[in-house]
């Protein structure tokens, strides 16, 4: 084999690996979470937002439960809103489940 056919031949090789590398990618996970009142009660149709690398909305079921999928690693302010209220909190998000506090 010549020697320009090998190299080529690398180069190629090298081209393809490279191009499989997640450069620059962020991993992402999928996030469950609750959201609770002050007398630990489930709260029922609050909207939740995470704000920061990307942002996502989720709404809870009637046992205060919320679901996100994908969700980008990072940190995040956690805005939660029922009816005429609003929490704010900050948080970094790496996957798991989300316990939320809030103060009514």
């Amino acid at each position: 084999m010549s020697r320009l056919r090998v190299m080529g031949t690398l180069v190629i090789f090298l081209a393809a690996v490279l191009l499989t590398l997640p450069i620059g990618a962020q991993e992402r996970v999928d996030v469950q979470g609750v959201v609770r009142g002050r007398d630990g009660s489930p709260q029922m149709r609050a909207a939740v937002q995470l704000s920061g690398p990307q942002r996502y909305v989720g709404v809870t079921n009637p046992q205060g439960e919320f679901s996100l999928r994908n969700v980008e690693v990072g940190d995040y302010v956690v805005t939660v809103i029922q009816g005429d209220k609003m929490h704010r909190s900050s948080m970094k998000v790496t996957g798991g489940t989300l316990d939320i506090r809030v103060p009514w």
